[in-house]
């Protein structure tokens, strides 16, 4: 079984995917946490694919407006605080 980091998942999604068919299994983490195993589909005919119910816009349509802000926001500094929470 083999472990891959986000980062290098994304990276290299095409090498993985090559060991994936070829039977390995893929844990990923993400700041040491597994977050995600992949591994080949054992029966393909138990799989459906469907179109999606929405589209993108459709969903984003959807959602609140947040209301305009004259506070400057430190987007820096929230990703590090969230960064630390982890």
């Amino acid at each position: 079984m083999k472990q891959s980091k986000v980062s290098e998942f994304k990276a290299k999604l095409s090498h993985f995917l090559r060991l994936v068919r070829r039977g390995e299994e893929i844990i990923v983490v993400d700041h040491n946490l597994p977050v995600a195993r992949v591994s080949q589909i054992s029966d393909v005919e138990d799989v459906e694919i469907s179109e999606p119910s929405l589209t993108i816009q459709e969903v984003l349509a959807g959602l609140p407006k947040l209301p305009p802000s004259d506070t400057p926001t430190d987007s820096l500094g929230i990703l590090r605080e969230e960064r630390q929470l982890r």
